[in-house]
């Protein structure tokens, strides 16, 4: 899935290899989708974000997530809340 990721340039596809990542819930993939949060544009790190809320009760991907949210110049923090279900 990660070689596909690189290779593909479709959103939607895109969209649905992050989800089959998350679907996965192994610690690579979900490295991997944090990495995407931390460092791709805004868009694509919120569709990662979404993916990962489908382990939304796994208190160590939220805190993760805080913290890349934190550190990035954008809204990925208030979007972490939101798809987390942890609005303040």
């Amino acid at each position: 899935l990660h070689q596909a990721w690189e290779q593909v340039l479709d959103e939607e596809f895109r969209r649905t290899l992050l989800l089959a990542m998350a679907m996965l819930r192994t610690e690579p993939a979900l490295e991997f989708l944090l990495e995407i949060a931390a460092t791709e544009t805004l868009p694509v790190a919120e569709q990662a974000v979404s993916a990962l809320a489908l382990c939304r009760h796994d208190d160590r991907l939220y805190l993760a997530l805080q913290d890349i949210g934190a550190a990035r110049d954008d809204d990925l923090a208030t979007i972490v809340e939101r798809e987390f279900l942890r609005d303040k």
